[in-house]
C-alpha cells in the first residue's frame, strides 16, 4: 500500500498471529479496531501454519495432569509422592510406590472415544516395567522401562511406542480403537505380570487426547488444557508459504467417519497399517497402504448423500505407485501422485456425474487430491479413496508389496474442497467463519469513506452465491458477494437506503489476488479493481450524506471462500488517483 494514503487510515488490519482469540488490528495501536471472531465450541478446524505443516486444535482430557496426589486421580494399592527429578530438568515427577497387587493410578469417567491415545512419560525405578491401560484388557499395552521395548498389547490397541527422552525416562503411548472411559497405570513386574505388591517407578504429564499420536505436552488442572488451532481463533492461513492469509469458509462437514484411521474401512487385496510416516502435520499417524495382488487393490468408507454435489479428498504420498485411482460414488479420476498432474475422469451409471477432479502439492511428497462429482439420486455411496495402479487410465496395481502412504481423507457436500476436517468415528462439523466488529464509530467516521480490501477469491468451483464483505450503517449496508453458480464474478451489493449492485467489470479468477477500494461520497457509491474504476455506481437516499458507518464484518456465508490478505479504512471519500493506486494489482 503507498504510504503517503496509508497515512490517512483510520484502521487497517494485516492478518498475523491472534492475541486473546481477536483478530488484532495493525492501526489504530491502542486495539480498539481488533475484529471479535466465532466459529464455533469445537477443535473441527484447521489451518497451514507458517510451517507448511496443517494445524489442528489439541485437547488434553486429564484433570491435574501432573498432580497424581489429587482429584481426579483414584491411587489404588498405590502412594505417589511429589519432587521427584523429572525428563525435563525439574523436580516435577511422581514415584508411584505399590502397596498391594495390581496397584495403579486410574482416572474415570472419561469420554474419549473412537481413536484416542494415553501417554505419560515414564522412568524404571526398582521396577521394570509399566502398564498403560483403560477399562478392560483390550485397551491395554505392558512397555518395558528398561529398553523401550513393547510387551503384550490389547486387542483393540492400534499402536504401543516409546520414545526415549534421555537421562532413563521415555514417553510412553498407546493408541487404541474403542472408547476410554478409564485410563491407568500399572507399576508392573514384568510382562503381563501384576503380582508384585511392593516396588516403585517415576511418572510425568500424563496425556489422553483423540488422535492418532502424542502430541506436545499440554498441561492441565482444574479443566482441561486445549493447544494448537483453537475453536473461535482467527485462521492465519499460510498455504501456497508468503505471507499468511486470514483464511474464512462456510460451514462444512467431513462425512467420511474416519479421516486419518483405517481399521473400519473396506478393503479389497490392501493392507493398512497406522502411523508409519510423517503425514502433512508433521506428526508420524500417516497410513501405510500396502498392495497384496496385482490386480484391484483398493480401499474405500462409505457415506450417505443428499443430491447435489459432492466432494471427495485425501492425502497421498508416493512410495512404489506414480499413480492413484479415485472414486466418489459414480464419479472417478486418476492422479499422477508423482509429478502432481491429473489423468483420466469420467462416470459410470446414472446417479452420478462427474464435475472436475484437481491435484495440490502439500510438500514432502504429499498430494492433495481431489474428485468433485454430482449425485443424481440419494443414497449411500462409496469414496475409493486409494486405488494405487500401474498407470493412467488403468485398474490394476502391478506390483502386489506396493507401497503408498494415505492420511486426511473427506467427503464433504459442495462443489469444492474446504480446509481439511478431522474425524475419529463420526462425521464432524465445522462452523462457518466470523470476523465481527460492532463498535468502529471513532475509526469510520459519519459521512465519505473509503474501503479497501485485498483478498484471494480462493474457490475452484461454486453451488450458489454468498456473501463476504459487509459494512453497516444502521439498516444499511454495503457489501461483495459473490454472483450465481458457474459465473466468475463479484459484485458490490447494498442493502437499505442505497439501491443497486455494481457488477466486476472483468472476470474475476479464482485463486488470485485481487484489491477492491469502495468509495461511498454522500449518496453515491463507485468501486475500483485492480486499478480500474467501474462503470457503475450506486445512490442512495437523499439524507445529506451522513451515514454513521460503525460495523464491519466478515461472514462467508453459503458458498463463499475467501483468503483477507489486507483490510484498510479511510474516514474519508479519497481520489480517483488514490484509489486507483491502492488497487494496483
Amino acid at each position: 500500500m503507498p504510504k503517503g494514503i496509508l497515512n490517512k487510515a483510520s484502521l487497517v488490519m494485516v492478518p498475523e498471529a491472534p492475541i486473546d482469540g481477536t483478530m488484532p488490528s495493525v492501526f489504530p495501536e491502542d486495539r480498539s479496531g481488533d475484529f471479535t471472531f466465532t466459529r464455533g465450541s469445537n477443535l473441527a478446524a484447521t489451518r497451514v501454519a507458517s510451517n507448511g505443516l496443517i494445524e489442528k486444535g489439541r485437547e488434553n482430557l486429564l484433570l491435574q495432569s501432573n498432580q497424581f496426589d489429587t482429584t481426579p486421580w483414584n491411587r489404588n494399592l498405590v502412594t505417589a509422592t511429589s519432587g521427584q527429578s523429572g525428563y525435563d530438568g525439574n523436580t516435577n515427577a511422581w514415584k508411584i510406590e505399590l502397596t498391594g497387587a495390581a496397584g495403579n493410578l486410574a482416572v474415570g469417567g472419561l469420554s474419549a472415544g473412537n481413536v484416542g491415545t494415553y501417554s505419560v512419560y515414564a522412568k524404571a525405578g526398582t521396577l521394570n516395567w509399566i502398564l498403560l491401560g483403560s477399562q478392560s484388557g483390550n485397551i491395554q499395552a505392558y512397555i518395558n522401562l528398561s529398553d523401550g521395548s513393547i510387551g503384550t498389547t490389547g486387542a483393540l490397541v492400534i499402536e504401543a511406542k516409546t520414545e526415549d527422552v534421555g537421562g532413563g525416562w521415555y514417553r510412553c503411548s498407546m493408541t487404541y480403537s474403542g472408547t476410554a472411559t478409564v485410563v491407568r497405570a500399572y507399576p508392573a513386574q514384568a510382562n503381563g505380570n501384576l503380582t508384585a505388591t511392593s516396588g516403585n517407578i517415576l511418572i510425568q504429564d500424563s496425556q489422553l487426547e483423540i488422535g492418532l499420536a502424542a502430541t506436545e505436552v499440554i498441561s492441565t488442572g482444574a479443566t482441561t488444557g486445549k493447544a494448537g488451532l483453537l475453536e473461535n481463533e482467527p485462521r492465519i492461513d499460510f498455504t501456497g508459504g508468503g505471507c499468511g492469509s486470514l483464511l474464512l469458509e462456510p460451514q462444512r462437514t467431513n462425512l467420511a467417519t474416519n479421516s486419518e484411521y483405517t481399521g473400519a474401512y473396506l478393503k479389497s487385496n490392501i493392507t493398512a497399517t497406522s502411523n508409519q510416516v510423517v503425514s502433512p502435520e508433521g506428526v508420524e499417524n500417516a497410513t501405510e497402504v500396502e498392495t497384496t495382488s496385482t490386480g484391484q487393490c483398493h480401499m474405500r468408507t462409505a457415506f450417505t448423500t443428499a443430491t447435489g454435489n459432492y466432494v471427495g479428498s485425501v492425502f497421498i504420498k508416493k512410495q512404489d505407485f506414480n499413480y492413484i485411482y479415485m472414486e466418489l460414488g459414480g464419479a472417478y479420476a486418476w492422479f499422477n501422485i508423482n509429478d502432481g498432474t491429473k489423468g483420466n475422469s469420467g462416470f459410470y451409471g446414472s446417479d452420478w456425474t462427474y464435475i472436475n477432479h484437481s491435484i495440490e502439492d502439500y510438500g514432502n511428497g504429499w498430494y492433495r487430491c481431489v474428485l468433485v462429482g454430482n449425485c443424481l439420486t440419494a443414497g449411500v455411496y462409496n469414496f475409493r479413496s486409494i486405488q494405487p495402479v500401474s498407470g493412467n487410465g488403468s485398474y490394476n496395481s502391478n506390483l502386489s508389496g506396493g507401497l503408498t502412504y494415505f492420511y486426511g481423507a473427506q467427503v464433504e457436500a459442495g462443489s469444492y474442497p474446504t480446509s481439511y476436517i478431522p474425524t475419529y468415528g463420526s462425521s464432524v462439523t465445522r462452523s462457518r467463519d466470523q470476523a465481527n466488529n460492532i463498535s468502529l464509530n471513532p475509526l469510520l467516521g459519519n459521512g465519505n469513506i473509503s474501503v479497501m480490501y485485498d483478498f484471494v477469491y480462493d474457490v475452484v468451483g461454486r453451488e450458489g452465491s454468498g456473501q463476504l464483505f459487509l459494512l453497516y450503517s444502521g439498516n444499511n449496508s454495503l457489501g461483495i458477494k459473490g454472483t450465481q453458480p458457474n459465473d466468475r464474478r463479484l459484485q458490490l451489493f447494498s442493502y437499505g437506503d442505497f439501491t443497486g449492485t455494481i457488477g466486476f467489470n472483468e472476470e474475476v479468477p479464482y485463486q488470485t489476488r485481487h484489491k477492491v477500494v469502495f468509495r461511498v461520497t454522500g449518496e453515491v457509491v463507485e468501486l475500483f479493481y485492480n486499478g480500474v474504476k467501474q462503470n457503475a455506481t450506486i445512490s442512495g437516499a437523499a439524507l445529506g450524506g451522513v451515514y454513521d458507518w460503525s460495523r464491519i464484518k466478515f461472514d462467508p456465508t453459503n458458498a463463499f471462500l475467501a483468503n483477507l490478505n489486507q483490510l484498510a479504512v479511510f474516514p474519508t471519500a479519497l481520489t480517483d488517483e488514490e484509489c486507483s493506486a491502492l488497487t494496483q494489482p
